[in-house]
Parts: C-alpha cells; structure tokens; sequence
C-alpha cells in the first residue's frame, strides 16, 4: 500500500480480519459519518470476499482516498510503524477473548476506542473509549479530534497496564496456579 499521503496523527487505524462480528462495516459509517478530516486506515483481509465487497459498497467513491483498505500486511515493522503514528485505534471486536492485536495496541501506547463488550473491557479495564453503536463511535471521534479527550494521557496508561498485567511472567504463574489447583 501507498502510504504517502499518510501523516502521522492524520489517520485512525484498525487491524482486524475483514469479518461482521469485528465490526468493520459499523466503523467505516460511523467514521463516514463524524466530522472528522483524518483517514481511515484498515488493514486486514477478509474471512469471504462477500464481506469485502459489502465494505468496498458502503465506502463513497469520494472517500475512497481517505478510507483505505490496504488488505493483509505481515510486515510488522510496516505494521508497528502504523501504530506508533495513528491518532487513536479503534478496535471493533466482540468476541473471544485477549485479542492479540489490543494488546499490540496498548503496548504501542495508542489511544483505543474500542467496541463496548466484557472482552474488551477486561482487558483495557477503564482506560478505553467504548462504543457500542455507530453514533457513540462517530462522538467519540468527534470529541477526541477536538481535544476533548487526553490520546497522550490514555495512551500511556494502555501501555503501563499492558506491561503490567499481561506479561509471560504472570501468565505462566496464573496458567500454573489453575493447574496445580487441578491436582
């Protein structure tokens, strides 16, 4: 992908696999729908090309520069470099459980508003901008851009909680806890 046009803060990002339970279809309207001037950028391939075309639909030919779909990308040097330079992520997501690409998030200390759901607000506890439809998203982007919410202050609460409770060190000791609690 060209990403040429693309400044640092300029742009929200999403990483997700092009799939309706990621919520994709609900933040590209939303966004489409805030007042924002920044670009979208969502990076993932989707799970049928059904999906896909629905997403490439609901996309006006006139944002089609400011919304990009840039499909898979497994270089993650490409991949971090996007994080550390959005404005905020945004992370769709309603189910599982620790999604990977959070914690990636968080770790990179960005911003995240993130799809209201107990997955989600587990993991980033209260230090997320939660949605739960397309109009509370659009407003929270709307807010952000207008300096209403500290993306600094937030960012780097995701990353002191990320390097605090989701580490390999307290993940073995839970894992080890539970199973010696099976003996």
């Amino acid at each position: 992908p060209d990403f040429s046009r693309i400044s640092p803060g300029e742009y929200f990002l999403v990483i997700a696999r092009l799939q309706p339970d990621n919520h994709t279809h609900n933040i590209i309207r939303s966004f489409l729908s805030s007042e924002s001037e920044k670009s979208l950028i969502i990076v993932g391939g989707p799970s049928d090309s059904g999906y896909l075309d629905f997403l490439n639909q609901i996309i006006p030919a006139d944002e089609k520069k400011r919304v990009i779909l840039t499909g898979g990308i497994y270089d993650q040097k490409i991949v971090e470099m996007l994080r550390q330079n959005c404005f905020a992520y945004i992370h769709g997501h309603s189910a599982g459980g620790t999604n990977p690409s959070l914690l990636e998030a968080m770790a990179s200390s960005c911003t995240i508003f993130a799809h209201n759901n107990p997955f989600n607000t587990d993991v980033l506890g209260s230090n997320d901008l939660s949605f739960s439809s397309d109009a509370e998203l659009s407003e929270i982007i709307n807010s952000a851009e207008r300096g209403h919410v500290d993306t600094f202050f937030i960012g780097e609460k995701n990353s002191s909680r990320a390097a605090r409770r989701f580490t390999w060190k307290r993940c073995f000791d839970r894992h080890n806890k539970a199973f010696m609690a099976l003996k």
